[in-house]
């Protein structure tokens, strides 16, 4: 997924505004801050990492980003430091859930 990532924003990379990476969910490879919105598609997939990972999203964040994940993570967003958090219908039966970083 990350070639095809890359090949399709290969403009986007060459500008300095996208970058693809393959990581560990809780130990982002980014400075605290850097990052104005943080995206997760599928948290399930790595559950027993979930509030490591949400804790990182808010670690990544700067100031006023927001983040959305694509489940209902209320509660883990809100013990991460999360703020303003909604969880809003998506599809056919999905939840999606977005902060802020104060």
């Amino acid at each position: 997924l990350i070639d095809i990532a890359c090949r399709e924003n290969r403009e986007r990379i060459e500008a300095g505004t996208a970058e693809f990476k393959v990581a560990d969910v809780t130990a982002l490879p980014w400075d605290n801050g850097a990052f104005s919105v943080v995206t997760s598609n599928d948290v399930s997939c790595y559950e027993e990492k979930a509030p490591a990972a949400i804790e990182e999203m808010y670690r990544v964040l700067r100031k006023g980003g927001r983040a959305v994940i694509a489940d209902d993570r209320h509660e883990q967003m809100a013990a991460a430091g999360f703020a303003d958090l909604r969880v809003v219908p998506f599809g056919r039966g999905g939840q999606i859930t977005w902060g802020l970083k104060l």
